[in-house]
């Protein structure tokens, strides 16, 4: 199936249009997303504005603690972290062990 859409210029143009349609689909989406998060931004901060006496101290406040809720996030998966790197490293040693075999 893929030879006969690869070998006629008139498929290989079709699938190009369609490919050029979800791309686009896709960015309009994107754009639209960001968007919303603009408008949803802007609109926290007018209501910080307006109610929080003190609003530039409550946005340092939220930023620390999430900054804090991260790297105790960072440390919590410190293990998870670890253990996934030497099992790369075991995955990677053994198809190394393999290739030389068939060689």
């Amino acid at each position: 199936m893929i030879d006969t859409l690869m070998s006629n210029p008139l498929y290989i143009g079709i699938a190009v249009i369609i490919a050029v349609i979800i791309v686009f689909g896709f960015i309009k989406r994107l754009f639209k997303l960001v968007g919303l998060i603009i408008v949803i931004a802007v609109g926290y901060g007018i209501y910080l504005y307006m109610t929080d006496p003190n609003p530039a101290e409550t946005l340092k406040r939220q930023a620390r603690e999430v900054t804090e809720q991260g790297k105790q996030v960072w440390q919590d998966t410190e293990g998870l972290r670890q253990e996934a790197g030497d099992q790369v490293k075991k995955t990677v040693e053994k198809a190394k062990e393999e290739l030389d075999k068939q060689k």
